[in-house]
């Protein structure tokens, strides 16, 4: 049941009983709410919403870290690429190529790649490599055409696993990077 509180008017400053205006409030006994004591119905009320919105931010900053961390992991994988590209593009005869200029050995590059990876905490990525145009296999060697540039791709794929299972997220995602550079040796 609904109390009234007399309280001053502040437009009117006379002091006077009568000039004083009340308001209304739900308050069981109105001294208590004079002083500023909430109902336990209240506090009950926002423990509820406080639990609602503590849920809410630890969701919110979960989802920051797993964005951050994919963010770095994609950007590392990237980085590994182009590294692994690079060390393609310079590999060389006898060691890794035959007489035409094909990459006969790349574990070189897949292992450069793969502890680049296990660096950062990478695991149960594939690094494919490709080498365009082809070169040859065995004498006579055909020569690149004209106008075209020789170039390595190397590529790494694979699954991305999320640290928490966020609902309604998934479990993860693949990610593939790709790196080409110019073959050197050709």
């Amino acid at each position: 049941m609904p109390h009234r509180v007399l309280e001053p008017d502040p437009l009117k400053l006379s002091g006077e009983f009568s000039q004083m205006k009340t308001r209304t409030t739900n308050h069981r006994r109105p001294e208590l709410a004079a002083l500023g004591v909430v109902p336990r119905r209240q506090q009950g009320q926002a423990l509820i919403e406080s639990a609602i919105v503590i849920t809410l931010f630890v969701l919110l900053a979960m989802g920051v870290v797993e964005f951050g961390r994919a963010f770095f992991v994609g950007n590392y994988i990237a980085h590994a690429a182009r590294d692994g590209a690079r060390m393609a593009a310079v590999l060389t005869y006898p060691n890794n190529r035959n007489t035409c200029q094909l990459i006969t050995d790349f574990t070189p590059v897949s292992t450069q790649v793969q502890a680049e990876l296990q660096a950062a905490g990478v695991t149960g990525l594939s690094v494919n490599f490709t080498q365009v145009p082809t070169p040859s296999t065995a004498p006579p060697c055909a020569q690149v055409p004209a106008g075209t540039i020789p170039y390595v791709t190397v590529t790494v794929s694979g699954p991305f696993n999320y640290m928490f299972n966020l609902p309604g997220v998934g479990t993860g995602f693949t990610v593939a990077r790709t790196a080409t550079f110019r073959d050197e040796q050709r």
